[in-house]
């Protein structure tokens, strides 16, 4: 570009010229982020502005060493130096304080500690509002029409509907990534619910079932069984009168409850 012009001896002008037709760039990059954001540029900023810190670096290597050994060894600790390079840039630039991944964990554990089903939904679009930073987030069977970003929760007939981002910004590819492996750990959460809860009417159900047996047909022999011991053995018609009544009290307070842990009704 320059090289028409200037008649002088420069050192490094290829690299000055490379800068003078690269100023643009970063500006463009800026606007398009500010005005328009779309879904990748977070990602796009991020390879950009990291890949040419690194390839300055390489630069800057092959200038300095003249070591082929040196230039290969320096490549290499750039290779390393990609990821925290990438993570210095995430936090610096986009303002995003944690990593992916770790966000991804912590939905995760907040999604794992529901115990209730009837509690599933509400509690979940209150996590995901505020890690998406959405102005309202449902999970429904018939997604919202008026949703910015739907995502069906597998092996359910549920959707996660996702209203738009808080103060009238766009969805980053980030945001968007949350979005999917969260419907993914709805998903195995939900299904784990849904067994628990089975389990749950089913050991109630046996119980009942167990009760309605035992009450007329186990008293009338017990009590002819006490009725004998007591002539015959009474120390062992007082044992039977005491495991008696632990399960008559056992059966009142399984009645009032009107469920009963597994392991105990099995």
């Amino acid at each position: 570009m320059l090289s028409g012009y200037w008649h002088l001896p420069v050192p490094l002008l290829p690299y000055i010229e490379l800068a003078a037709m690269l100023t643009s760039v970063p500006f463009v990059i800026a606007t398009a982020y500010r005005l328009y954001q779309f879904p990748f540029m977070d990602a796009f900023i991020r390879e950009v502005i990291a890949g040419s810190i690194l390839l300055v670096g390489f630069v800057a290597s092959v200038l300095v060493l003249t070591n082929r050994f040196g230039v290969i060894a320096c490549t290499v600790i750039l290779a390393y130096c990609k990821a925290p390079l990438t993570r210095w840039v995430e936090r610096t630039f986009l303002g995003y304080e944690e990593p992916v991944e770790a966000q991804e964990e912590r939905i995760g554990n907040a999604i794992r500690a529901l115990t209730r089903l009837d509690e599933f939904g509400a509690r979940v679009s209150e996590i995901l509002a505020t890690e998406l930073e959405a102005d309202w987030v449902e999970i429904n069977s018939a997604p919202r029409s008026d949703a910015a970003h739907r995502f069906e929760i597998p092996g359910s007939d549920l959707s996660l509907s996702i209203g738009p981002r808080a103060a009238g910004r766009q969805y980053m590819s980030r945001q968007l990534r949350l979005a999917r492996t969260a419907a993914l750990q709805l998903a195995a959460h939900h299904h784990q619910l849904m067994q628990h809860e089975m389990r749950e009417l089913t050991a109630r159900a046996q119980m009942r079932t167990l009760q309605a047996q035992i009450n007329p047909h186990f008293l009338f022999n017990t009590l002819n069984v006490l009725a004998n011991l007591i002539h015959s053995n009474p120390s062992k018609a007082e044992r039977v009168t005491e495991e008696l009544a632990d399960v008559f009290r056992y059966a009142l307070e399984s009645t009032r409850t009107e469920w009963v842990k597994l392991d105990e009704g099995g």
